[in-house]
């Protein structure tokens, strides 16, 4: 069975919100409450936001080494590469160095 309300107490509600109101004073508790619901919906918001954002590009790197495997496994050797190629130029440069401080002794 539905609830049943009375009008008079509707009426006493009403006129206590009426009176609430017309004093333009809220209680401190309702501010409180007010701000702690904002604080939930906010953190909330942001850490689903931060769990999608990552679920998203986990899928897309899976997606990535689903279609190229092969890409995957040549990223690192690129990386590899660069690096060696680096090194190796900083040698020859070293030992050019070293060959002319020698040439002019």
């Amino acid at each position: 069975m539905a609830p049943t309300v009375s009008l008079k107490s509707l009426e006493a509600s009403v006129s206590d919100l009426a009176e609430i109101s017309s004093k333009g004073a809220v209680p401190w508790q309702v501010w409180t409450a007010i701000a702690v619901v904002a604080c939930f919906v906010v953190l909330s918001a942001l850490g689903l936001g931060f769990f999608f954002a990552v679920w998203y590009v986990r899928q897309q790197k899976q997606q990535v080494r689903e279609s190229h495997p092969q890409r995957a496994e040549n990223h690192f050797f690129t990386i590899e590469m660069k690096e060696y190629k680096a090194d190796m130029k900083k040698w020859e440069e070293q030992q050019k160095r070293a060959q002319v401080v020698s040439d002019g002794k």
